[in-house]
């Protein structure tokens, strides 16, 4: 699970309830109610628990678990929490054998399914700074000079997506038939590769 300081435990059940109240999107209880048996607020991250200043944009950093009831969770719920809430918020989806942290920054954000603990540090000057450094730890993103993570997020992003793009028509090209289309595609699949390293060195 994630270690974090004593003094940031809080363990309160969040009633289902008060959470129907906050995911307003259509269906989007209905899923949490399908897949989530019990939630609890497990960390509370504030200047009254850690000392450490509130930031401009973070004045408090939540941990809050889902106890899931099968092997599968709508991930969209975690933007849905977050956007409704207004809150910052890490996710910790427990599957009982292994679990899952999330976030929703720019995007929603998911670790591979661990088994492990994990150690963190509270890193930063204000509450703002200890909320990226977190995601930064928990994701292992590497923010190049001159980038905040809102940049790196948004770049790594649109470099997955088009990087999926060039492989989707690297296999259409490989399976067409005709020369003509064939070439159609080669000169696609040539542009986009162009524009994917111009993407990468950004």
């Amino acid at each position: 699970m994630l270690i974090l300081p004593k003094s940031t435990e809080i363990k309160v059940m969040v009633a289902k309830q008060k959470i129907k109240k906050m995911l307003t999107q259509k269906d989007s209880f209905r899923s949490f109610d399908n897949e989530v048996s019990k939630c609890y607020l497990i960390n509370e991250i504030s200047e009254n628990t850690t000392h450490i200043s509130a930031g401009k944009e973070v004045k408090t950093i939540y941990v809050m678990q889902f106890l899931l009831k099968s092997e599968s969770f709508t991930n969209k719920l975690i933007e849905y929490f977050s956007k409704n809430t207004n809150q910052n918020i890490i996710f910790l989806l427990d599957y009982g054998a292994y679990f899952q942290v999330s976030v929703y920054k720019e995007k929603v954000l998911t670790t591979d399914k661990l088994s492990n603990d994990i150690i963190l540090e509270l890193k930063g000057l204000d509450l703002s700074k200890v909320w990226d450094n977190l995601i930064i730890d928990i994701f292992n993103i590497s923010v190049e000079q001159g980038k905040t993570l809102k940049e790196q997020v948004q770049k790594n992003s649109a470099y997955e997506a088009l990087a999926l793009k060039v492989e989707r028509l690297n296999n259409k090209m490989r399976k067409e038939k005709q020369p003509l289309k064939k070439r159609e595609l080669f000169e696609e699949y040539n542009r986009l590769k162009k524009e994917l390293e111009q993407l990468k060195n950004i």
